[in-house]
């Protein structure tokens, strides 16, 4: 139940951070105590964090014992760990691209300790260890990776394009410039 609230808010802080990147300039409620929208989000995304990981700590014991003897899963951790604290850092100096930036490096960075934790048993069984599903016994055959990894590969070139195009036409923040005559009263949006 704890991990299924951090998939809730862990993209709501993300998107918090995405809109002070790219949102109206009039979003924050104020600078230096005040805190932000984003900085809210990213809160109570933490607190939630620190929950699901005492849970884990406390059901699944192993995945904290995988990353330990494999040292080089501390890079994913420090990922994770740097991410946190730069969202928090960036956005109390109003560094919106750095904050969204840290913000995707945390989010980078729990998955990807997660799946090293839990390597090589994704989804464990209760029942009978030989239920559990692995990668070993869940993978598909020689002829099905190779194509996938070839649309895979297409498709992501598909997609980073789009990206490109999408953040080289909308770049900036929003800015909202009122029109008003006596028969229209019209508000126009435009990209800085």
């Amino acid at each position: 139940m704890v991990h299924d609230l951090g998939r809730l808010v862990r993209p709501g802080g993300a998107g918090g951070t995405w809109i002070a990147l790219f949102g109206v300039e009039d979003i924050r409620f104020g600078a230096g105590a005040i805190p932000t929208i984003a900085e809210r989000g990213w809160w109570f995304a933490f607190a939630l964090w620190l929950a699901a990981t005492a849970a884990t700590a406390w059901i699944r014991p192993e995945v904290f014992t995988n990353l330990w003897v494999r040292p080089w899963t501390f890079i994913l951790v420090l990922t994770m760990l740097a991410g946190g604290a730069g969202v928090f850092y960036f956005l109390r100096r109003q560094r919106d691209l750095a904050a969204f930036l840290s913000s995707s490096a945390f989010i980078v960075g729990i998955l990807a300790a997660t799946m090293a934790g839990t390597w090589p048993n994704f989804l464990r069984s209760t029942m009978d260890p030989s239920f559990s599903v692995t990668a070993f016994n869940s993978a598909a055959g020689a002829h099905g990776l190779r194509v996938a990894a070839a649309w895979w590969i297409l498709g992501m070139a598909l997609a980073a394009g789009y990206f490109v195009f999408l953040f080289r036409n909308f770049r900036g923040k929003v800015q909202v410039d009122s029109h008003e005559t006596s028969e229209d009263k019209s508000s126009v949006i435009s990209y800085r």
